[in-house]
């Protein structure tokens, strides 16, 4: 492995999006990029066509992509397959294409990571039950704090943005989705406040955005960086992570 990764913003099945961002990485030597949820895991010949379709490109591009589940990934299929990792705890799904399953922790070049997706689809009015929507299964639950354990990590990479991380202020939501969405927050500062991260990096809120976690438990500054999405062109999808130094840079899309 190299001595950065790239980290990816949503990417909801779009196959160029994800093509342009392996390609970056290909130019720049990194071997490695993660996907931060909403990756195009979905029901039936479509969603299978794009794992395809994705491997193929990694393994062109000689970059091996890891993703993990946002809200509008398909929970069924992701239960099924989460059910029989490989022995180091990631899933294989296709060829340089791997998956990350909630509350897993592995270490790269030393650096400690952990993963904890999901979040509540706010937009939930618009989308089908078993299609593009599987409430009760797509949000962060207290479980899943608990399998990701207390121990320290030095990335915490997650789908949502804990509690207390400033959000993108254009979405304006009814009480009860705004209570909905939260509880989802709150137990992602919980994994936070217990796993005590030097940074936290997460997509689902399509912007662009950066802030600083300062928790009274913990002894330094938690750096929350978010990446924009495929439906957000203008915007950067994408960074680069040095695993020498922690230090992540945005980049602006091509």
């Amino acid at each position: 492995m190299t001595a950065h990764i790239l980290l990816i913003g949503d990417s909801h099945g779009d196959f160029r999006f994800l093509g342009t961002a392996l390609e970056y990485a290909a130019s720049l030597g990194i071997d490695t990029a993660v996907q931060l949820g909403d990756f195009g895991i979905w029901p039936g010949p479509k969603g299978q066509h794009f794992l395809d379709s994705v491997s193929l490109r990694t393994i062109d591009s000689g970059v091996t992509l890891y993703a993990m589940t946002g809200n509008h990934d398909d929970q069924d299929q992701i239960a099924r397959f989460e059910a029989t990792p490989d022995p180091d705890g990631f899933v294989t799904l296709r060829p340089a294409l791997r998956w990350i399953p909630r509350a897993h922790r592995w270490t790269w070049q030393g650096v400690r990571f952990g993963a904890l997706g999901g979040a509540f689809s706010i937009d939930y009015r618009f989308r089908a039950a078993g299609i593009d929507l599987w409430p009760g299964a797509e949000e962060v639950h207290p479980s899943d704090v608990d399998r990701l354990g207390t121990a320290p990590l030095d990335v915490l990479l997650t789908h949502d943005a804990p509690q207390g991380a400033q959000p993108p202020s254009m979405f304006s939501l009814p009480f009860p989705d705004e209570q909905a969405a939260r509880r989802s927050r709150d137990l992602l500062l919980e994994a936070v406040a217990f796993t005590t991260p030097r940074l936290v990096i997460h997509g689902h809120w399509h912007l662009r955005n950066q802030s600083t976690l300062n928790l009274h438990a913990v002894d330094h500054p938690i750096q929350v960086e978010g990446l924009a999405a495929d439906v957000t062109p203008l915007l950067p999808g994408w960074g680069v992570l040095d695993l020498t130094t922690l230090a992540f840079t945005a980049t602006p899309r091509r």
